[in-house]
């Protein structure tokens, strides 16, 4: 079993962990730096020094959509299908009667 797992710290940066299984033993490796740093780690810890693999595809980064949009040219948004709830008001004007 392999599970890969991103968490934001408190230090507002990004903790990428590996935890596996290896008979009764669990491991585990992360990096605040990068999923492919996390990677790296998980490559040396299985002896697996000489592979390469991409943390972007091992933590499931690679979502075609998202690069899809990238690629595409910025549209103008349409704003006449946009429809606004006038009852809504910021939260700096609501007020409690409690």
């Amino acid at each position: 079993m392999l599970c890969c797992e991103t968490k934001y710290t408190l230090a507002n940066k990004v903790l990428y962990t590996i935890t596996w299984k290896e008979g009764r033993a669990e491991w585990m490796v992360s990096s605040e730096r990068s999923a492919s740093g996390a990677v790296n780690e998980f490559l040396k810890k299985t002896n697996r020094k000489k592979s390469q693999i991409s943390g972007v595809h091992v933590f499931g980064f690679d979502i075609e959509i998202l690069h899809q949009l990238r690629i595409e040219q910025p549209r103008e948004l349409s704003t006449d299908k946009i429809t606004i709830d006038k009852r809504k008001r910021p939260l700096n004007e609501i007020q409690s009667l409690s």
